[in-house]
C-alpha cells in the first residue's frame, strides 16, 4: 500500500508526504532525488512500527529469485546505489527479534560504504546509543565498525534474546 504526492522541478524530484505499508511496517516521510545524472537521495523517514526482520526476509527471498536473472550493473554486477543521506525515526523498530523503542539514526551511503550515526533507542529496560559503519572501499574485504554505549539494559534478557544462553 503506497500513497504519495510528487513534485518534479529542474534538477530534483520530491515525494512528500508519502506513506508506505509493507507487512507489519508503516513508513512515511519525505524523499528527495537531487541531480539526476548521477542521482543523490535525501530523505526523512518515520514509522510507528518498522520490522527490519520482516523486510530483510522479504529482500532475501527476492534476491534468490533475482539470481536467475542477468544483473543490470557493470561487468555483470549489481547496479551501484546512488549516494543517500537522511534520518530514520521509529516508535518501534524490530531487529533480530529485539524490540527497540524510540529509535532514531542518521544514515549516509556513499562510495566508501554505509554509515549510521547518532543511533539511539530504548532496549530491554535501558538505552543504547552510538554509531556503526560498513566500509565498502575494498569489495573483496568488507570492514565493519560499531561503537555502542549501553546503559541499564537487562543483560540476562539480552543473552536470552541473542544466544542459546538462558537464565544466568
Amino acid at each position: 500500500n503506497l500513497r504519495f504526492t510528487a513534485a518534479l522541478g529542474g534538477r530534483e524530484a520530491t515525494v512528500e508526504p508519502f506513506q508506505l505499508a509493507l507487512g507489519r511496517s508503516d513508513l512515511g516521510g519525505r524523499l528527495k532525488v537531487e541531480r539526476f545524472d548521477p542521482p543523490s537521495l535525501d530523505f526523512a523517514l518515520a514509522a510507528r512500527h518498522f520490522d527490519l526482520d520482516e523486510l530483510i526476509a522479504a529482500a532475501a527471498a527476492t534476491g534468490k529469485d533475482a539470481k536467475a536473472k542477468p544483473a543490470a550493473g557493470p561487468a555483470g554486477g549489481a547496479p551501484p546505489l546512488p549516494p543517500a543521506r537522511g534520518t530514520v525515526r521509529a516508535a518501534e523498530l524490530v531487529l533480530r527479534g529485539l524490540l527497540v523503542r524510540d529509535a532514531s539514526l542518521r544514515l549516509t551511503l556513499d562510495r566508501s560504504g554505509l554509515r549510521l550515526d547518532d543511533v539511539t533507542g530504548a532496549l530491554l529496560g535501558g538505552r543504547v546509543s552510538g554509531s556503526a559503519a560498513v566500509r565498502l572501499a575494498n569489495p573483496d574485504s568488507l570492514r565493519y565498525e560499531c561503537t555502542l554505549k549501553v546503559k541499564g539494559i537487562e543483560a540476562n534478557e539480552l543473552l536470552k534474546a541473542t544466544t542459546p544462553l538462558k537464565d544466568l
